[in-house]
């Protein structure tokens, strides 16, 4: 069992950083000109935000940046490597209601086993006209593949959908059922997609199922132009929403 410190490196490693750090900034940009507000620093919370990496990008571009995360080996390496000071409580534990400009959830929602009261405390604490971006795996063909397959082989073939559905990932969700949760709290949807984008290295995923090495990488190589040039199976959910702004709604 890796200790905190292991578990980061490996997810560290793991980790296909050039394209993480890409889809971060165009969620940054459209997040900015979501929020034009003047002069005024806009304030973001990352919820689950890790070892810190896009609040401090964050911080870069102009936000006034807050972030909460339960690992205390993601707590000491955001302040050590980026002086960002993260609180270890949970988003409901959070006292500031109505603070926030943005809250943002990369990879979060599939991790709780309460995603209502998460959404719902998101929503309390961001300000009328606020904004709330989720990032989250949905279920697409490949888990419908996945979970044939271990129908038709009794469970003996699951290794699809062990990389999506496991102790980790508690849940996968269709769009309609975000959308649908999203306005049962009172969001308002901005903008709503399915996009083919893999955190991971494909050669680290292609190797958590057993996929030899010389033709991992040779399929690795294939998966990724797929992957490019959104060719590959739709697997993660990018959505924005906001806070109904009621001043306006009333003039």
């Amino acid at each position: 069992m890796y200790s905190d410190e292991e578990a980061f490196r490996a997810f560290s490693e793991a980790t296909n950083q050039p394209k993480v750090a890409e889809r971060q900034a165009r969620v940054l940009r459209e997040l900015s000109g979501f929020l034009r507000r003047g002069s005024t620093m806009p304030r973001l919370l990352d919820v689950g935000a890790g070892s810190g990496g896009f609040l401090h990008d964050a911080r870069e571009v102009g936000f006034d940046v807050y972030g909460n995360e339960l690992s205390s080996e993601g707590i000491d390496q955001a302040r050590r490597t980026y002086g960002i000071e993260l609180s270890p409580r949970v988003l409901e534990e959070e006292e500031r209601d109505g603070f926030f400009d943005a809250v943002t959830m990369w990879g979060v929602l599939e991790h709780v086993p309460e995603p209502m009261s998460l959404l719902q405390s998101a929503f309390r604490v961001l300000r009328d006209g606020g904004i709330l971006f989720l990032y989250t795996p949905t279920w697409c063909l490949y888990d419908a593949i996945g979970l044939r397959l271990a129908q038709v082989s009794h469970n003996r073939w699951t290794v699809l959908l062990d990389r999506r559905i496991s102790e980790e990932h508690l849940q996968l969700y269709p769009m309609r059922a975000l959308r649908a949760a999203c306005k049962r709290i009172g969001f308002e949807m901005i903008r709503e997609e399915t996009v083919s984008e893999y955190n991971f290295k494909t050669a680290a995923y292609l190797e958590s199922m057993g996929v030899p090495g010389a033709l991992r990488r040779t399929l690795a190589a294939a998966l990724d132009g797929l992957i490019d040039h959104g060719l590959f199976f739709r697997n993660n959910a990018r959505i924005y929403c906001h806070k109904p702004d009621r001043t306006t709604r009333k003039m």
